[in-house]
């Protein structure tokens, strides 16, 4: 997590990895299946949204 970029104004607060929720570090890295919970201002949002749909594409090749 600590290698990605997030846009301004936004904080991930928790991976729910199954039934666990974790609270993320900068050591830890995503998995498959894992949801993500965001905090962002509103005006950040499509940014946010466009960051991770390339990062789940990426991910597929």
């Amino acid at each position: 997590m600590g290698d990605v970029e997030w846009p301004e104004d936004t904080s991930l607060v928790t991976i729910i990895r199954g039934t666990r929720v974790l609270t993320p570090s900068r050591e830890d890295s995503l998995e498959a299946g894992d949801e993500l919970l965001f905090v962002a201002a509103q005006a950040r949002e499509e940014q946010l949204e466009d960051l991770l749909s390339v990062r789940r594409d990426s991910a597929a090749s």
